[in-house]
């Protein structure tokens, strides 16, 4: 069994494709999902990790790992656990990272006459 989140990386900052392209090769080694040489340099090399739910409970460790090789590379790892409200992003550049919890939020009741 386990818990499934579903997972989007991207990077946040102009950086070279080439440097994108790179970090995603070395995400994939971390992680060990993929050979590091099947990772595509298309414009998002990252979607190794974005195709369906998965288990990934190393996920902090691997993205420190991943920004202290690229301190220059601003990454947002999106995630949506299978609990209600399990929303979240996570910012990290270099040594420094910033979890963000989502919080639903409903529009004003509407004002209708009773």
């Amino acid at each position: 069994m386990g818990y499934y989140t579903y997972y989007s990386l991207s990077v946040e900052n102009e950086v070279p494709h080439e440097e994108v392209v790179k970090a995603a090769r070395a995400l994939a080694e971390i992680t060990g999902f993929i050979e590091p040489e099947k990772v595509s340099d298309a414009w998002n090399p990252f979607d190794f990790i974005s195709y369906d739910s998965m288990k990934w409970y190393d996920w902090e460790t691997d993205m420190n790992k991943l920004a202290r090789l690229f301190p220059d590379i601003v990454f947002c790892l999106w995630g949506e656990g299978e609990e209600r409200d399990d929303n979240w992003r996570f910012y990290i550049k270099g040594d420094k990272a910033v979890l963000q919890h989502g919080v639903i939020v409903f529009d004003p009741r509407p004002e209708w006459s009773y």
